[in-house]
C-alpha cells in the first residue's frame, strides 16, 4: 500500500506514523531545496545537501518532538547545519567553487527571456554572495525556508527584533547592490 502524499499540515506530523514523514517530505521539499539555494550557488551540490538533511531528518524522525519546536523549524535547522557543515568542509579545502544558478522551470521560456532570467539571477547570486555569511543565512531562512522572524530567532539563537533589523539591512545591502550593478551595464 502507498502512503497518502496529501499536503500535510505541521500538527499532522507525527514521529509514531512512519507515513507521515513520506507525506512531509512533498510537502517541505521546495521549501528545504530552496533555503539551500540560497545559501549553496552550485545546484548539483544543492541537490545533495538537499537530499542529505532528508536523509538526517529521516533517521531522526523518531526524536522529533513536536512540543519543542515545528516540523518546519526542525527541518530547517537540519538543513542548516547540513549546510554549515558543508561549508566548514570547503573552508577547511580551501577550494573554490563556480557557482552557477540555472532556472529550474527552463521548458516554456524563449531563449531571450531564459538569458534575461538567468543574467538577473546571477546579478542575484552576485549581490547575495557579498553578504555576510550570518545575513545570508537569516535571507535564506526567511524566503527560500519561508519562515518568520520568531522561528528564525530560535534556529539562530538571537532575538527576533536583532532577526528584522538584519533582515532590514540586507536587504537594503541587496538593493543598493543590484542599483550598483544595474548602473554598470
Amino acid at each position: 500500500m502507498k502512503p497518502d502524499l496529501q499536503i500535510v499540515s505541521e500538527s499532522e506530523i507525527n514521529p509514531k506514523d512512519p507515513h507521515s514523514f513520506s507525506r512531509a517530505y512533498g510537502e517541505y521539499f521546495p521549501r528545504v531545496y530552496n533555503y539551500i539555494r540560497y545559501r549553496i550557488t552550485e545546484a548539483a551540490v544543492a541537490d545533495d545537501l538537499t537530499s542529505i538533511t532528508f536523509h538526517k531528518a529521516l533517521d531522526h524522525f523518531a526524536t522529533f518532538d513536536p512540543t519543542c519546536a515545528s516540523f518546519s523549524t526542525w527541518l530547517l535547522t537540519i538543513a542548516r547545519n547540513t549546510v554549515n557543515d558543508h561549508q566548514r568542509k570547503l573552508s577547511r579545502r580551501r577550494l573554490s567553487l563556480k557557482r552557477w544558478w540555472h532556472p529550474q522551470t527552463v521548458s516554456n521560456m524563449d531563449p531571450e527571456t531564459m538569458m534575461i532570467v538567468d543574467e538577473e539571477r546571477d546579478c542575484l547570486m552576485a549581490a547575495i554572495a557579498r553578504l555576510s555569511p550570518r545575513e545570508r543565512d537569516i535571507i535564506g531562512l526567511k524566503f527560500a525556508g519561508g519562515k518568520t522572524n520568531r522561528s528564525i530567532a530560535t534556529v539562530i539563537g538571537i532575538s527576533e527584533s536583532n532577526i528584522g533589523v538584519i533582515v532590514h539591512r540586507a536587504m537594503e545591502k541587496l538593493r543598493a547592490e543590484l542599483k550598483d550593478l544595474e548602473a554598470q551595464k
